[in-house]
């Protein structure tokens, strides 16, 4: 026999469920959901406060992310963070980082675009400075259109204005560029 919900007894089930969803979410992960009503971008379907993700290739991690804010993007078409870390692995090791100011992970596209205070440090000590990045997960290059300063491990700084690499920043294709070697102290 079903016993219809409705009224006061409706509302009270949908209480104790969101609640039981809350409390269960606090237990298993140190991460809930928070929506920021006043400052929720209007392409958005919700936001997260200190949201992490990461992704396995098999029982090896490819890439782990850690971000003040994330805002889930309408259409299911990726997520926007803001001030956040990335960090690709490859063969269980950490292969570069990427910080940025914002970013958008697009799944269909597989890509993502960093804007804002960018930097790309690579396992074999190279950094890339730019305002944004893009990196595309199909070819596993990273690049930008715009001026960027690149520092080798061996001190010496490369500017561009644009550049494409690999993801390990290995080889590094430039458009007109200059460079120099610091003053040895």
């Amino acid at each position: 026999m079903k016993i219809p919900l409705a009224g006061f007894g409706q509302g009270v089930f949908i209480v104790f469920l969101t609640f039981l969803f809350f409390t269960q979410c606090k237990k298993n992960s140190d991460y809930a959901p928070v929506y920021f009503q006043e400052e929720f971008p209007e392409e958005t379907d919700g936001a997260i406060l200190n949201f992490s993700a990461e992704e396995f290739k098999g029982k090896e991690k490819s890439w782990d992310l850690v971000a003040k804010r994330a805002y889930l993007l309408r259409s299911n078409s990726g997520t926007m963070v803001k001030d956040f870390t990335l960090n690709y692995y490859e063969k269980g090791k950490k292969s570069n980082v990427v910080m940025g100011k914002t970013g958008h992970l697009d799944n269909a596209k597989k890509t993502l675009t960093v804007t804002g205070d960018v930097t790309v440090e690579s396992a074999n000590g190279r950094k890339i400075f730019a305002r944004d990045v893009l990196y595309n997960e199909a070819t596993g290059k990273i690049s930008s259109d715009l001026p960027v300063k690149i520092l080798l491990e061996t001190g010496d700084i490369i500017l561009a204005s644009s550049f494409e690499a690999d993801q390990n920043l290995d080889k590094i294709v430039l458009k007109s560029g200059s460079g120099y070697h610091p003053p040895q102290k």
